[in-house]
């Protein structure tokens, strides 16, 4: 756990690239085990599309706030998730379609915080984690109030 926090913090604070890594992983991981947890094995190619997106979306805001890639490409992670959205349109046989609101769910809640996560870090395409590392003290402060 110690060594976690330290690389975590590490990545955070000096490194751009370790930053981007970790988050892809730590966003990959989240929405695979949530999906596991909400729905199983229905809709895998939904699931694995759904975490194809987040990466885009984060790889895409990543370039455009760390590295002056123009705001317009970042609409290019509307594609995978067209095709997130369009896959079950296509299967033989109809599932209840109720549980496809998990792939949503997985974006919004784990996905969406991650990718939006390069606009506290970098400033002017300068990179500086101490704001983000600021909220994952204040998260660790409340747990540690409330536990």
């Amino acid at each position: 756990g110690a060594l976690y926090v330290i690389v975590m913090v590490a990545c955070i604070l000096f490194y751009p690239s370790m930053f981007g890594a970790l988050f892809i992983i730590v966003m990959a991981v989240a929405m695979r085990e949530f999906y596991n947890m909400a729905i199983g094995t229905k809709y895998a190619l939904s699931q694995r599309l759904a975490i194809l997106t987040a990466f885009c979306f984060f790889t895409l805001v990543i370039m455009n706030r760390g590295f002056g890639l123009e705001s317009r490409w970042i609409a290019l992670g509307i594609i995978p998730l067209i095709a997130t959205v369009s896959v079950p349109l296509f299967y033989k046989e109809r599932p209840d379609f109720g549980d496809f609101s998990h792939i949503y769910t997985g974006l919004l809640y784990i996905a969406l915080p991650i990718v939006l996560s390069p606009f506290l870090v970098f400033r002017n395409g300068v990179y500086d984690g101490h704001l983000f590392l600021s909220f994952f003290i204040m998260m660790l402060l409340i747990l540690l109030k409330n536990a």
